[in-house]
């Protein structure tokens, strides 16, 4: 008798270890996941600023050359 209470003493210490070791294994793998979530949703977004960034200053010198090439034709008509 006192054998089988500690055999089932050392499963039950056994099966919860092995819950524990799983647990902490599928938390681990879900910070990995939300971890590289996080990365990739920064990524994406940093991309997109620059993006943005770099579109908004071609507009900006696309709209100061016509607007130098609208003073020159102006200056040149002038002239003649």
């Amino acid at each position: 008798m006192i054998g089988n209470y500690f055999m089932r003493s050392y499963e039950d210490t056994i099966k919860r270890n092995f819950r524990m070791w799983r647990k902490n294994v599928h938390d681990h793998i879900h910070k990995e996941k939300v971890i590289k979530r996080s990365i990739d949703h920064w990524r994406k977004n940093s991309l997109k600023q620059c993006q943005y960034t770099l579109n908004k200053f071609m507009s900006e010198q696309r709209r100061i050359d016509a607007q130098n090439e609208i003073k020159r034709t102006i200056i040149e008509a002038n002239e003649v």
